[in-house]
């Protein structure tokens, strides 16, 4: 009894112990994240000392705005880099450490007397436990000058921050009341590019222009509004006449003409990206090769200009960015991309080598959209990718390698569903699957696929046009001739004027094909038909 007894006092002890040092180690946790707080504390009106609200509101504005310049680079981080279905180059950020927090003191709020007093003695003993670093600030007013001077004081050194105090300065020689939130905005802005260390930004007022415009981009991806756009572009233009060499606000004005989806904007995008590339730093140099290569791709694959140059180039610049950045899932995409364009490319040469060429781009396509979705689970246009390279492949061995042909197919309607489960509204994953279908004749679920891919982006002009030549298989249980026209002709209308020509004769030359193959009459053309497909431009039917 006494040995278990013995033993029963070891173990108790023991977990005192390491009680004990679970309570140390969360002590020193909270200590070390305290140490990456700032507490904001009441100013000192120094012009009218009985005038205490006025300190009070000019604390609680900087706090709030702030919080504002760190929230909007926060969603850039947090939401741009993301891949969804209108965006998938992520605009370059910067942003205050995750860990760091912006804590307001209770001089700033308005409570009861008892509350106040008990906090005060709280919020005063906190600094000497857990050392927060804290900012304080005076205003002084002589005349209509007004003077802000504020100083953050480092209690220890923490890991984003290597001196004890800053001091800043903010003079209005004009001042009023209704400048002074002025006054402080610019103070907030001073003091987060200096917090942040941002070396990418000259001026307060250039990172200023350039937040506004990422605020607005970020708005415009959400809900896809005009107004959002122009504003967004209104302030990179703003940020860019203050800093005209900023490879940051060149890069994000890039993106945001690249997610235009129009020729004219596909030029800029391009212009911008290319003006970014010699950015200092290396996390920006790899974006911006990795935009380039992906903006060099979209005109050569959305805009039909098929120009060989343009897929070596982008391999080229992705290739760049990945030895910049080897984890960068864009960059990996943005090659894959590059070497199936050029696959494709190099198989309809009659040439061997061309074709062995052909090959090896296939397998190594296959190879960085498996990398790329590796690194960024939510990279789902990388999948679908993929399944749009098995089907082209397939299609390609139709006849030469139907076994393997057939294999393909399968496979792409695997990626596809794999796109889909991570982004069940992504359209092009649904006009993909439709195609395959239609590849292995199971017409009823090419048609449920066109319908979804329409369903989630109603002006869709490809999968418009593809349900369109669907409707003239004869084996298809809808089949109508005239309402193929009808839907072809609808295709068309959705493309913008006018720089989508190329994308027009793209639409009509895969509707010809599909029309001579199926046998289709040109009898069934009336007047009506015929006047709507010159309306169009249409350059196969009803000249």
């Amino acid at each position: 009894m006494s040995q278990l007894a013995e033993i029963a006092k070891v173990l108790n002890e023991s977990w005192l112990a390491l009680l004990a040092l679970l309570v140390l180690i969360v002590l020193l946790m909270i200590y070390f994240r305290s140490r990456k707080q700032i507490l904001f504390e009441s100013w000192i009106n120094m012009s009218d000392g009985k005038n205490t609200d006025l300190g009070r509101s000019v604390a609680d504005l900087l706090l709030f705005k702030i919080l504002y310049i760190k929230s909007v680079h926060e969603k850039s981080a947090g939401s741009l880099g993301k891949w969804n279905i209108y965006r998938d180059v992520p605009a370059f950020r910067q942003s205050l450490d995750e860990d760091v927090k912006l804590l307001a003191s209770v001089e700033l709020g308005k409570y009861g007397s008892f509350i106040t007093a008990v906090a005060n003695v709280l919020f005063r003993l906190m600094p000497m436990i857990f050392r927060p670093s804290r900012l304080k600030g005076s205003i002084h007013k002589h005349g209509t000058r007004l003077q802000l001077l504020a100083t953050l004081e480092f209690n220890s050194k923490t890991s984003w921050q290597n001196i004890s105090t800053f001091l800043w300065e903010v003079v209005q020689a004009d001042s009023t009341d209704e400048r002074v939130p002025m006054a402080v905005e610019e103070l907030a802005f001073r003091i987060y590019l200096d917090l942040t260390h941002e070396e990418l930004f000259k001026s307060w007022e250039g990172f200023q222009a350039y937040t506004n415009g990422l605020a607005n981009y970020i708005r415009y991806i959400g809900l896809q509004r005009d107004a959002d756009y122009e504003a967004a572009k209104q302030n990179y233009g703003e940020a860019l006449q203050i800093e005209p060499n900023n490879p940051a606000v060149k890069y994000s004005l890039g993106v945001l003409e690249y997610y235009r989806w129009k020729t004219s904007n596909n030029d800029s995008a391009i212009s911008m990206f290319q003006e970014s590339l010699g950015a200092s730093q290396a996390e920006l140099r790899a974006y911006a090769h990795s935009g380039l290569a992906s903006a060099l791709l979209q005109r050569y694959a959305r805009y039909n200009f098929r120009e060989p140059h343009l897929l070596e180039d982008a391999k080229f610049h992705a290739q760049r960015a990945i030895e910049i950045d080897p984890d960068l899932d864009m960059s990996n995409r943005a090659m894959a991309f590059a070497c199936h364009q050029l696959s494709e490319y190099q198989a309809t040469n009659d040439d061997s080598a061309q074709k062995k060429l052909a090959a090896t781009n296939r397998e190594l396509a296959i190879k960085y959209y498996r990398r790329a979705h590796e690194l960024n689970r939510e990279n789902f246009p990388a999948l679908n990718n993929l399944a749009n390279l098995y089907l082209e492949w397939a299609k390609r061995e139709r006849t030469s390698n139907s076994s393997r042909s057939e294999k393909n197919l399968h496979l792409a309607i695997h990626e596809c569903e794999q796109t889909l489960a991570i982004n069940p509204q992504f359209h092009l994953a649904y006009d993909n699957m439709a195609n395959t279908y239609y590849e292995l004749k199971m017409y009823d679920k090419a048609y449920e696929g066109y319908r979804n891919a329409l369903r989630y982006r109603p002006n869709y002009p490809e999968a418009a046009n593809d349900i369109a030549m669907l409707f003239l298989e004869k084996s298809f249980t809808r089949h109508s001739t005239p309402e193929s026209l009808r839907l072809h002709s609808e295709a068309l209308a959705m493309l913008p004027e006018p720089e989508s020509e190329k994308q027009r004769r793209k639409l009509c030359g895969e509707y010809e094909l599909r029309w001579k193959s199926s046998g289709a009459d040109l009898s069934v053309l009336d007047d009506e038909m015929r006047s709507k497909l010159r309306t169009t431009h249409c350059t196969c039917i009803g000249k």
